[in-house]
């Protein structure tokens, strides 16, 4: 970015700065496809992950790194684990309730 060099969405995708490249048109309909599946996911989950790569952006890697167990034992304990874990073994779609 510094060199104002110009890259491909291949190599953009390569380098992990785009999720997923689309044909031209299908942008939006990718789009609402992630946010679905976002929006599916554990919410407990999704928070921690929020908060630890926020904390990496500002406060570095390694503090990221260091509070990452700590802050994920509540998480662990938390009923949406159970619910993630029996909906796998009951081979069904999780119904996260946020607790």
């Amino acid at each position: 970015m510094l060199t104002g060099d110009e890259w491909t969405a291949e190599r953009a995708c390569q380098w992990g700065l785009i999720q997923e490249l689309v044909e031209p048109g299908e942008q939006l309909n990718k789009a609402m496809e992630i946010a679905e599946k976002i929006a599916k996911a554990a919410p407990l989950g999704g928070q921690g992950i929020l908060k630890s790569s926020w904390l990496a952006i500002s406060e570095g890697q390694e503090v990221a790194r260091e509070r990452l167990f700590p802050e994920l034992r509540p998480v662990m304990a938390c009923e949406e684990v159970q619910e993630g874990i029996q909906s796998f073994l009951e081979r069904r779609e999780a119904v996260f309730n946020g607790k």
